[in-house]
């Protein structure tokens, strides 16, 4: 499995090198999208194992055993008034850094990737209630809004 797992590692940080110069390339053929990037979270389950690539202020959180962790860091300057300043991103610098992290995935683990508009207005007690519900059959379907963001529509 370590192997395969390396394989994987490899093949995400090709895969994201490119889009990384996809995304420069675009924005030096626009300048008016100068200082244009994005973030990213992907979580890839194969069998038992959680491989989580990461990079930007998007997050992933892991409800297990009733604990909410999250498992990212925010690549911001973190300081009052620049939270949403990204330190990396996609297509942002030349290289591209990322973060890798595998675990093994239990019974009834549950993950969430967000994006800071969910994670910047609910707080981790929130996501963490939201998480630890039981979803039934006739809970999920398009009309489900476990955020409650369409609750005025």
């Amino acid at each position: 499995m370590a192997s395969s797992s390396g394989d994987l590692s490899a093949r995400l940080d090709e895969a994201l090198s490119l889009a990384n110069a996809a995304i420069a390339d675009y924005v030096l053929e626009h300048p008016a999208l100068n200082g244009m990037a994005c973030t990213l979270s992907a979580l890839i389950l194969c069998g038992r194992g959680a491989h989580l690539v990461h990079v930007g202020d998007s997050r992933v959180y892991r409800l297990r055993d009733g604990a909410l962790a999250l498992l990212t860091t925010d690549h911001t300057l973190g300081a009052p008034g620049t939270t949403n300043a990204l330190t990396r991103a996609v297509g942002a610098q030349d290289t591209l850094r990322v973060d890798h992290f595998r675990e093994t995935v239990h019974l009834h683990d549950r993950y969430l990737l967000c994006s800071d508009g969910v994670h910047g207005v609910l707080s981790h007690h929130e996501i963490h209630a939201i998480l630890a519900k039981r979803a039934v059959m006739t809970d999920v379907g398009v009309s489900h809004d476990p955020f409650g963001m369409n609750a005025e529509l």
